[in-house]
C-alpha cells in the first residue's frame, strides 16, 4: 500500500521535475545592480581560495561550463551533453507580482471556490480544525463536499471509523466528482491510491491524498528499516505544497522539515543507510582530502567534497585510520530554491535530504531565477560592495555572515548570487536582501559542509 502511494505521488510530480528542467538558464553575464553583494573573482592560479576546503578545487574557469552529470541510480554518475548554451534572460517577478502569482487561480482552483482552496489547505495543515470550520458554515460550497472534507480529515487523522461512517452515502451522484468518490471509497478500507491524474482536478482529493502521506510517514517514522520510504514520502509532500493551489504554509513547512531532519539522520546521515555508495579503504598517510583524491582519479565523473563523505559516514571530528572503510555517497546531489517560498532544498534526485528558509531578493533587487553552479567557498568572507571600499568579516557593515558559497552560470563565469550567513536572522524567509540568498550563521555552515563545488543550483520563481 505504501509502495502505491509513492508511485502515485511521484507519477503526479512528474511535471515538476519537468518543469524544474525546463527552466532558463542564467545569462552569462548579467549586469550587477548597485547594492549587490559580491564575492571576490576567482584566484587566477589553481590553489583554492582562501578560506575554501583545499579539497575542494577551483571552479570551472571562466568561459567554461561545469558539466552537468547525469543522474545515477546506484553506480557512479556519468557524463551528459554539455550544457546549452543560456537562455535569454527571464523576467524576474518582484515581490509584488510574485505575491501576485500566489494569488492567482491555478489549473485546481479554476473550477473549484476559493473557499474550498482554504479546506483544502486546513486538511493537509492542521486536520484537527477542519470539523469545527465546517460547522461554522461555508457559503457556497455544497453539504456533500462539506462532508467529503471531514472525511478526509478523519483520515489525515487516523479516525478510519469516523471517515468510514462520513463517507456513507458519498458517490458522484451527491455531488463529488466521480475520482473523488472512489478515492475516499478506497481510502476507507485501506487503500491509499488515486489515479494522479485525477489528483490535479480537485483541491480537496489533492489534499486527501497529500495528507494520507502525511499520515503514512508519521508511522513509518518509528519503524526499523522504514526511513528511506518515509523520507521519499516527505519529500514528495514538500515539494507537491510548493506547487499546490494553497499557500505555502511556513509553520506547516518548518514542522515537515524537522520530522525529515529526524528521518534523514536514520538514512542519508547513517553509515550503514540504504543509499548509492563505492567503498574506499583508508590507506596509511590518508586524510578525507587525499580519500576525496583517490575517489575522484577511480570516478572522474563524481562531484563530492569531504565534508559530504565525513557527514555520510558519521565521522563527526574524528579521525580516520589505515584500514577503515568508508563510503563514498556517488549520487550527484543539487540544489532548488523555490523563490515564492523562500526555501532552499539540498536533494538527490527527487529526495529532499536537508532543507533551509532563505531571505531572497527584496523589490528592485529580485533574485535572479536561472541554473547556476557552485564555484568559490569562503569562510569569514569579506563583502565587497560595488564602488565601495571591501568590508572586512567581523565589521558590522558586513552583511554575509559566517559563510560565502559563490554561484557561476553554466559558462562558468560568476553571476554575483551567491548563499550566505546574516547578521539579521530574523530577516530570513523574506524579501529581504540585495539580490542573494540569505541563510542564518548555523544554516549556511551546514551548506557549507556538504554542498560540492560544481553542483548545479535551479532556482527558480
Amino acid at each position: 500500500m505504501r509502495t502505491l502511494l509513492l508511485v502515485l505521488l511521484g507519477g503526479g510530480l512528474l511535471w515538476l521535475v519537468l518543469r524544474s528542467n525546463a527552466a532558463p538558464a542564467a545569462e552569462a553575464h548579467e549586469p550587477v545592480a548597485a547594492g549587490h553583494m559580491l564575492a571576490p573573482e576567482a584566484p587566477a592560479s589553481d590553489e583554492p581560495a582562501a578560506g575554501t576546503p583545499a579539497d575542494e578545487g577551483a571552479p570551472a574557469p571562466a568561459g567554461q561550463a561545469a558539466e552537468p552529470i547525469a543522474e545515477p541510480a546506484v553506480a557512479p554518475a556519468t557524463v551528459s551533453a554539455p550544457p546549452a548554451p543560456p537562455a535569454p534572460a527571464p523576467v524576474v517577478p518582484d515581490a509584488a507580482s510574485r505575491q501576485a502569482k500566489s494569488d492567482a487561480p491555478t489549473s485546481t482552483q479554476v473550477s473549484a471556490p476559493s473557499g474550498e482552496v482554504q479546506l483544502a489547505a486546513r486538511i493537509v495543515h492542521a486536520p484537527e480544525t477542519v470539523e469545527q470550520h465546517v460547522q461554522g458554515g461555508l457559503e457556497g460550497i455544497p453539504a456533500a463536499r462539506r462532508q467529503f472534507a471531514r472525511a478526509l480529515a478523519a483520515l489525515a487523522l487516523g479516525d478510519d471509523a469516523t471517515a468510514a461512517k462520513l463517507a456513507q452515502g458519498l458517490d458522484s451522484e451527491s455531488g463529488l466528482k466521480s475520482s473523488e468518490a472512489e478515492f475516499l471509497k478506497r481510502a476507507t478500507r485501506g487503500s491509499r491510491t488515486v489515479e494522479a491524474a485525477s489528483a490535479s482536478e480537485s483541491p480537496l482529493l489533492q489534499a486527501g491524498m497529500l495528507a494520507l502521506a502525511l499520515r503514512e510517514a508519521r508511522a513509518m517514522e518509528g519503524q526499523v528499516g522504514k526511513a528511506k520510504e518515509a523520507c521519499a514520502a516527505l519529500s514528495l509532500v514538500m515539494l507537491t505544497e510548493l506547487q499546490a493551489p494553497w499557500p505555502v504554509e511556513r509553520a506547516a513547512m518548518q514542522r515537515w522539515n524537522e520530522t525529515l531532519r529526524r528521518l534523514q539522520a536514520q538514512h542519508r546521515w547513517k553509515r550503514d543507510g540504504d543509499w548509492p555508495y563505492q567503498t574506499m579503504t583508508v590507506e596509511r598517510g590518508d586524510s578525507l582530502i587525499s580519500l576525496r583524491k583517490r575517489a575522484l582519479e577511480a570516478t572522474p565523473q563524481l562531484v563530492t567534497c569531504t565534508g559530504l563523505i565525513a557527514k555520510a559516514n558519521q565521522l563527526g571530528k574524528s579521525p580516520i585510520h589505515p584500514g577503515q572503510t568508508l563510503r563514498i555517497p556517488t549520487q550527484r546531489v543539487r540544489m532548488l530554491v523555490d523563490l515564492d517560498a523562500h526555501w532552499a532544498f539540498y536533494m538527490a534526485g527527487d529526495e529532499i535530504i536537508e532543507a533551509w528558509e532563505v531571505g531572497v531578493g527584496k523589490r528592485g533587487n529580485e533574485t535572479k531565477p536561472g541554473t547556476y553552479y557552485v564555484g568559490e567557498k569562503r569562510e569569514e568572507p569579506m563583502w565587497f560592495p560595488p564602488g565601495e571600499q571591501p568590508v572586512a568579516y567581523g565589521d558590522p557593515r558586513n552583511p554575509l555572515g559566517t559563510r560565502w558559497i559563490e554561484l557561476r552560470t553554466s559558462e562558468g563565469q560568476p553571476s554575483h548570487l551567491g548563499f550566505h550567513g546574516t547578521n539579521e536572522p530574523d530577516s530570513v524567509g523574506g524579501d529581504t536582501s540585495q539580490g542573494c540568498l540569505r541563510m542564518r550563521n548555523a544554516e549556511v555552515e551546514e551548506l557549507f559542509e556538504i554542498l560540492p563545488k560544481g553542483t548545479e543550483v535551479l532556482i527558480r520563481p
